[in-house]
């Protein structure tokens, strides 16, 4: 099982400490993985270290010299935990058996952020469960904990309460911890799960788990009286709608809700309203950061992944000793990606017509996230250019990936001049970008997985499949169904090869907007028997490796070339059209075939790889070499990592 510390803040609570701490040594006992507890005395006077040393020497105590709340104590043992799941536990909570077990069951997948056990609090709370929801009304975020059946298993939901709450410490330290502007104590809990939330990771509630908080008295009730609770709680209502939820277009509506609660609710709305009001607009935040390492990443993805999105992909899952946060302008199969590998992304509205709800989101986001640089994987957009002057505004380090050969004018150039580094996927792209001064333009070319792209042998299931013999040769092509692409080339040029070799398969992996018109262009031309129309795949390796040969036809020249490095990784003989990207990827004769873009060179090449076994195996060779020489993603994740911490480093351009 996954090591766990259990923190439990503490002021003045030695009684509470004496009844409860014993269950907890006894279930961490009884736990099957390393378990740690940590008791965060917040500047008690009652003698609690004391007590603890002598009573419970096994439990290790942080003494804070002041009183300074729950976040505050929270976060200190939080820096100090030795192990991945946190468990936070008021000092009047009693657990049952097996709570460890269940909470930390939950953890198995990698996008959860906390687990929250079954508060018994009263005979009620044994017949019905109660899940923590946020909701919205006229643009106002409200909270609840909503009684529902009991639930059988874990159940997701918005919030936790963070007195007896399961956390993973890794997304809880790149979140920042409990914002200490919550201090001394509410909706601290609900804050990090709303930003969890906001960022794809989940929220559970796990009934196997119970706990008994029969709150016999709390430091919350021993600290404040009625007024200043009431007070604490207004003020740290305002600060998290401020926070999360209020933006240019809903400002309005905010602020009649909280004249009308000043006047419903008497001085204490009003005192609370306004201490919101000024910690919000003087940016004090006392929330530390203890993990340095946030990077935000933007992306306008296509519906399907591209050669851009699968490379941030590979980014996001090589490099080591960051915490990504992926913002993405629309819906893709990129999310479910992100959320597979447990990387937190949010999806927003980021068009012009958007303007009044994404710029304040965009700040949002950032002050959110609170990253080192922002790392915009994005082409020319209004989403880049909004990111970049944020991040500029906002004193965050702004790098743009620039994947695209097209330039755009003005709209370019401001983007680059608000960007600490411009990375180019080739000399090709870098070439519009020669204006701008030495050393901010940094070529960085695609890479791949070498042990996910290497040659294997033919899967036999393949063939089964696609309806081939086994062994048969086939030419396939891998990119979007788009007209520059070449696929009208590609079948143009197969028709040749085909007269030579009829038995020939031709796959055609991808989507996009050519789709019905090629599929009608190959049964026109005689070729339907003998093209596959695949759509989009998540097979890429195994198709490739039943190839004979991969193609890249394009007609206009690639910024890169993706699928080449992909072909070539597998050991396959590959031939690309003279023109772009592959010029500085393909040493023509040595490692594969470079043609003018015309079917009959096209074809000549192809029928010369499928007659020359020896030939084509001598190609495959040395293009997997160059590979893992050139684009091994370990080395790409190595150069960008440098980048990062030249940047963060404040090395300039």
């Amino acid at each position: 099982m996954t090591g766990v510390s259990v923190i439990i803040p503490t002021y003045n609570g030695r009684k509470l400490l004496a009844e409860n701490l014993p269950s907890v040594l006894e279930e961490c006992a009884g736990y099957g993985g390393d378990t740690e507890v940590i008791v965060v005395d917040d500047g008690s006077a009652d003698g609690t270290p004391e007590f603890l040393a002598g009573a419970f020497p096994g439990v290790k105590v942080i003494s804070r010299g002041e009183n300074g709340g729950f976040s505050r104590a929270v976060n200190d043992g939080a820096t100090t935990a030795a192990h991945p799941l946190v468990f936070l536990l008021n000092n009047d909570v009693r657990l049952t058996p097996g709570v460890l077990t269940a909470l930390a069951s939950c953890f198995e997948r990698k996008d959860v952020f906390a687990a929250q056990a079954r508060i018994i609090t009263g005979p009620a709370d044994e017949a019905a469960d109660h899940l923590g929801l946020f909701s919205r009304r006229l643009g106002l975020l409200k909270y609840a904990y909503v009684p529902s059946r009991p639930a059988s298993g874990p159940v997701e939901m918005d919030f936790a309460s963070g007195g007896a709450t399961m956390f993973s410490r890794d997304k809880f330290e790149a979140l920042g911890l409990l914002d200490e502007r919550f201090s001394p104590f509410y909706f601290e809990d609900l804050d990090i799960c709303f930003r969890a939330r906001s960022f794809g990771w989940r929220v559970l509630f796990q009934p196997a788990a119970k706990v008994y908080h029969l709150h016999p008295g709390s430091t919350i009730g021993a600290s404040r009286g009625d007024f200043g609770r009431r007070v604490i709680h207004r003020k740290n209502y305002y600060l998290f709608m401020l926070k999360n939820a209020v933006g240019l277009a809903n400002l309005p509506v905010f602020f009649l809700y909280a004249a009308y609660r000043a006047v419903r609710g008497g001085a204490a709305e009003a005192v609370g309203f306004l201490q919101a009001l000024r910690e919000q607009l003087s940016g004090a935040a006392t929330r530390r950061m203890s993990s340095p390492g946030n990077i935000v990443y933007l992306d306008s993805p296509l519906a399907f992944p591209g050669g851009g999105q699968l490379s941030l992909l590979g980014i996001l899952t090589s490099l080591r000793g960051y915490h990504p946060f992926v913002i993405l302008s629309s819906g893709s199969a990129l999310a479910a990606d992100l959320a597979a590998a447990g990387i937190p992304y949010r999806v927003i509205g980021a068009g012009k017509t958007d303007m009044l709800g994404f710029i304040p989101e965009a700040f949002r986001i950032l002050s959110s996230a609170r990253p080192r640089l922002v790392h915009c994987n994005s082409g020319t957009t209004f989403f880049s250019f909004v990111f970049a002057a944020a991040a500029r505004f906002s004193g965050i380090p702004f790098i743009w990936h620039n994947r695209v050969l097209e330039t755009a004018g003005l709209k370019e150039r401001l983007i680059a001049a608000l960007s600490e580094r411009v990375i180019v996927i080739s000399k090709a792209v870098g070439r519009k970008f020669r204006a701008l001064p030495r050393g901010k333009v940094v070529e960085l070319p695609n890479a791949v997985d070498i042990g996910v792209f290497k040659p294997l042998p033919p899967d036999p299931r393949l063939f089964d499949e696609l309806k081939l013999p086994c062994g048969a040769g086939v030419v396939g092509i891998f990119s979007r169904l788009d007209k520059w692409k070449g696929h009208e080339l590609f079948f143009s040029a197969m028709r040749k090869v085909l007269a030579r070799h009829p038995d020939c398969a031709v796959l055609v992996v991808g989507e996009g907007e050519e789709r019905e018109r090629l599929a009608a262009l190959a049964d026109e031309t005689g070729l339907k028997a003998s093209v596959r129309f695949l759509g989009h795949r998540r097979d890429i390796p195994g198709l490739m490796n039943i190839c004979s040969v991969v193609v890249n036809p394009s007609v206009l020249p690639e910024p890169f070339g993706r699928t080449l490095i992909e072909g070539m990784a597998c050991g396959k003989p590959v031939v690309a059209t003279k023109m772009g990207g592959p010029l500085e990827i393909v040493a023509d004769g040595v490692d594969g075939l470079l043609v003018e873009p015309e079917s009959g060179a096209l074809a000549a090449a192809i029928v010369r790889l499928l007659e020359d076994g020896a030939y084509a195996s001598g190609l495959g060779a040395a293009a997997r070499k160059k590979v893992e020489m050139r684009y091994d993603l370990r080395v790409q994740a190595a150069e960008l990592a440098d980048i990062y911490t030249k940047i963060m480093k404040g090395q300039r351009a």
